[in-house]
């Protein structure tokens, strides 16, 4: 059982939250106090049967206004054995907690009877209840008859008859409630303390000892016998604090052991000790009085050992909620951590979700575009949620899973940018940045705005289609002018925007043209001649002259002639030095002067000013 969706209403500043899509890996990114961390704590009082406490109602002027509401959508395999009538129409398990000020209420939306009376739970009602209800059925009764006999009675009615039933929620069952996920929170100050790591993961093992799983119903129990249980944990648990030795010795081989005593408590669970270190020399340290390099490196190695200990010990269904794994961490930690919970929660079978509160871009980057989802608070203080959708395209949503390697465009981008400017060519991608500078005194990554080649990259249409879906308000596209010719080699074209699904009015506001023919040809040509007698002077010691500069814009290809003509009479083979349509855009733009860059440009840049907000 995967959680899949959840929304989330009047949750501190969770309004009208969602729905939010789930994964294996799921990661919540936003500014500090956009609610990522709000998320995690609702989750975990809806799936672990926690209480709000006053602050966490929504209030306006000092009155709590609706109850917390907390809908989960959860995706059930077919090895599940789930009586359907729990599950809606698209067989998923809909679950939903609401909290008002005094108590609970934990529904299910699945099949139930129009009739209300006949969606309880019999065995709790009294006697007067269920005479009304066989009385409703028709049932009539002889003798002296007991309440399991009624019982008995209406649930074999039930079961020899077609009675009218709807989708609704309804309460939810001990049988459901038995194998909901539970939720385990792990905190910043938990990575900055070991001890607390090593703690949880042993609670794991722990409970994956004091409970067993009923073959006949699937039930979650406590195991039968606590006779000599006590013995046979701390045994397991010893052996897996053992296990840690090898995992710590590859990232320090200076120390040789490590040890910790479970201290186990049927009462109040499992706790913990001190980490106690047995280095090489024979010294015995706590670890609290290590420096910082021996815990970051054991911290590691924790990371590694929680791993294979959760994909053999986990057994139901669990939910792992980190909350900014990142803090004070190291890059290559950053690194270690992400691949360590994408490891535990994609293996096969595995029954452990996480979910990621973080501000790392070492782990953001790194994760598929489709399972991020950044948290912003509009101008009310209502938390939102962003994440790019498909809609419902199977190659985009196939291509949502290598965004970054295929475009190598960074999650982070997508995501903070604030204008995104499409071109075709690396004359484009290279020179624009250096005269955005030159005229504005800022460089286009201090405005937020982000320049994507797709010249040469197989994957662009997607590309353009993925931002068209979610982007399209943020995106701006530079074309070059023989774009609009039939026959045109250009990728971007308007045919080709309109049949991704582009709307006349961003082609009108959102599509620029340049040049007569190409990017190329709208500077000057006294400005291309400055440039070549500067750089790319002819190998026989003679100057390039303004015939020739208007001789090659004449051409076809403008472009292609001139980068190819100062390269071979020039002589220059070094990398870096060679003319080519990227050195020779940089010594372009570095040339000419702010009030010289061409007039297209100019309103390119201020439209791009005005969708990030800058003036």
């Amino acid at each position: 059982m995967k959680l899949k969706e959840c929304k989330i209403k009047n949750f501190r500043c969770l309004k009208n939250f969602g729905p939010v899509p789930l994964y294996n890996l799921t990661m919540l990114i936003g500014e500090n106090d956009s609610g990522k961390s709000s998320v995690l704590d609702a989750l975990e009082m809806a799936l672990n049967n926690l209480f709000p406490n006053e602050s966490d109602f929504y209030y306006i002027e000092g009155i709590p206004t609706e109850p917390i509401q907390i809908e989960l959508k959860f995706d059930v395999s077919p090895s599940e054995t789930i009586d359907s009538k729990f599950l809606n129409s698209s067989s998923d398990l809909l679950y939903k907690v609401t909290y008002d000020k005094h108590q609970t209420k934990n529904e299910i939306q699945g099949q139930a009877y129009t009739n209300e009376l006949l969606n309880q739970d019999f065995s709790k009602l009294k006697t007067p209840e269920l005479k009304a209800i066989l009385d409703v059925l028709g049932i009539v009764t002889e003798g002296k008859v007991n309440n399991n006999q009624r019982v008995e009675l209406i649930e074999q009615y039930l079961n020899e008859n077609t009675l009218e039933v709807e989708e609704k929620w309804t309460v939810a069952p001990k049988e459901i409630l038995d194998i909901i996920p539970r939720f385990e929170k792990y905190c910043s100050s938990d990575y900055e303390t070991p001890e607390k790591l090593i703690e949880k993961t042993l609670k794991d093992v722990f409970k994956s000892e004091l409970y067993t799983k009923n073959p006949d119903t699937g039930e979650t129990i406590v195991h039968e016998s606590i006779t000599g249980f006590e013995e046979k944990v701390r045994e397991k648990l010893n052996e897996k604090v053992g296990e840690l030795n090898g995992f710590v010795n590859t990232y320090n081989n200076q120390i040789s052991n490590v040890s910790v005593e479970p201290i186990i408590d049927f009462t109040n669970g499992l706790k913990t000790g001190k980490l106690l270190l047995t280095e090489d020399n024979g010294g015995t340290y706590y670890l609290e009085n290590k420096g910082e390099g021996t815990k970051k490196r054991l911290f590691m190695a924790i990371l590694d050992w929680d791993r294979q200990i959760m994909l053999e010990s986990v057994t139901k269904p669990v939910i792992r909620g980190y909350d900014e794994p990142d803090s004070n961490l190291h890059y290559e930690a950053q690194r270690k951590m992400y691949y360590s919970i994408r490891d535990i929660t994609y293996q096969a079978q595995s029954q452990i979700q996480a979910i990621v509160c973080t501000h790392s871009l070492t782990m953001v980057d790194r994760a598929p575009s489709k399972i991020i989802n950044l948290i912003k608070k509009n101008l009310e203080g209502h938390s939102n949620v962003e994440y790019l959708k498909s809609g419902g395209d199977s190659d985009i949503d196939e291509f949502l899973n290598s965004v970054t390697s295929n475009m190598g465009i960074t999650n982070s981008s997508i995501f903070y940018e604030r204008c995104f400017l499409l071109v075709e060519g690396i004359t484009e991608e290279n020179a624009l940045p250096i005269l955005y500078h030159k005229y504005f005194n800022r460089t286009l990554s201090e405005s937020g705005i982000k320049i994507i080649n797709i010249e040469g990259n197989g994957s662009w249409y997607n590309f353009v289609r993925l931002m068209g879906k979610n982007k399209s308000k943020l995106m701006l596209t530079l074309l070059d002018s023989d774009s609009k010719e039939p026959g045109t080699s250009c990728s971007l074209t308007l045919a080709n925007l309109r049949s991704m699904g582009f709307q006349e009015d961003f082609i009108d506001k959102n599509v620029f043209y340049i040049g007569s023919k190409e990017f190329e040809d709208s500077f000057s040509s006294e400005l291309y001649l400055k440039c070549l007698n500067l750089h790319w002077k002819k190998a026989d010691g003679s100057l390039w002259t303004l015939e020739e500069i208007d001789l090659f814009k004449a051409e076809e290809k403008f472009s292609d002639k001139i980068v190819n003509e100062a390269a071979k009479l020039s002589q220059i083979f070094e990398p870096g030095k060679k003319c080519t349509k990227e050195t020779l855009a940089i010594r372009m733009a570095e040339l000419i002067d702010a009030n010289d860059v061409p007039q297209e440009l100019l309103v390119l840049f201020e439209e791009a000013n005005r969708i990030t907000g800058i003036q």
